[in-house]
């Protein structure tokens, strides 16, 4: 596939299209998208940079992105890429990033990291208890990003199990607070 095509892109705000020369690499889910030019400011650029990281890319099978024409098919989608890495741009390119059609593999943690990402997480709960010592649980599992750890749960349990804090349903709302 090493040639320019019509890409759709994703940053972290906003979409927008553009040309870019994609290359294979000895993966063959495995793609790099080189851009020559950002296109002008719009959804997902500004100040003629793509807002925030990049994401996700879709290509066709368009040799270029032509917005001013009126009857322009970017026509079949060749692949949907989520962006893996930013690489350095080479002279003449504004951007080089590398993607994949893998998905986001989720990775069971090491036996040796458990213990690291338990404290972690302890010391996330704590922090957020210690800018306010009482808190909403919902609200506590937002401000530390519950959702990222399997093991939050537990580690809510074991530091309530240790003394550490407390937490107590009120009137239909579950609370937790620093132990006194």
């Amino acid at each position: 596939m090493n040639c320019n095509h019509a890409v759709i892109v994703s940053p972290n705000e906003g979409v927008f299209s553009a040309t870019c020369e994609v290359h294979d690499t000895a993966d063959p889910d495995v793609k790099v998208f080189r851009f020559k030019e950002w296109p002008g400011n719009g959804a997902g650029i500004r100040g003629g940079q793509p807002v925030g990281h990049l994401r996700f890319i879709a290509v066709y099978s368009a040799p270029v992105w032509m917005p001013d024409s009126e009857t322009f098919d970017p026509g079949e989608c060749l692949g949907d890429y989520r962006i893996t890495d930013t690489l350095d741009a080479l002279p003449g390119y504004v951007g080089v990033f590398e993607g994949t059609t893998k998905t986001d593999e989720v990775r069971e943690p090491e036996p040796e990291a458990e213990d690291e990402r338990s404290l972690k997480i302890d010391r996330a709960i704590l922090g957020a208890l210690g800018l306010v010592p009482r808190m909403r649980r919902r609200d506590l599992q937002r401000k530390t990003h519950a959702s990222r750890y399997v093991e939050w749960e537990s580690r809510l349990q074991k530091l309530q199990a240790d003394g550490v804090l407390t937490i107590v349903e009120e009137v239909g709302r579950v609370w937790v607070a620093l132990a006194p």
